[in-house]
Parts: C-alpha cells; structure tokens; sequence
C-alpha cells in the first residue's frame, strides 16, 4: 500500500495517498486486509475522516456510499466513552 500511496501522490491525488500511508502507519499492508474492515474502525484512526475514508473505499468499492452524518457522530461518541472507560480500568 506504500508504495500504491506513492504512486498516487505523485498523480497528484494527495488525499488518498494520505489516507493509505495513515492506514500503513496503523498496521494495514493490503487493500484486501482494508476492505474487509468495518467503517466504524476505520474511522477511528487518527487522522481518517470520512472523506479519507471514502478515497480509499472508493479503490475496491466503485459504489461506496458514506455513512450517514448521525452514524457518524455516535461512532465519535462510543469510542470517546471506551477511551474513557479504558483510562478508569
């Protein structure tokens, strides 16, 4: 996937190239390995937001649709409760 990022960047599409080298740094090698990852988790990455998010699932999923704007924002909540409920344990 680096080297796909690469690739990529130097096409001028930063914002995937981005996407894929935070998705590097969170341990993913394929886009195989990404795909079959829930949205939800892939949201919760530092530094992947929605529109990341849909660069990339737009490489295996031409008709990738985005999660809705509430979907979202209780995907923020829940992980902000489990890091909390994580610093108390």
């Amino acid at each position: 996937m680096y080297d796909l990022a690469k690739t990529l960047a130097a096409g001028n599409d930063h914002a995937t190239a981005i996407a894929l080298r935070k998705l590097v740094h969170a341990g993913y090698t394929t886009l195989q390995q990404v795909d079959g990852v829930p949205d939800w988790i892939l949201l919760s990455l530092p530094g992947i937001g929605v529109k990341r998010l849909g660069a990339v699932r737009r490489l295996t999923r031409s008709d990738w649709q985005p999660p809705s704007r509430h979907a979202v924002q209780v995907t923020r909540w829940y992980l902000s409760a489990v890091r909390l409920a994580l610093s108390f344990w």
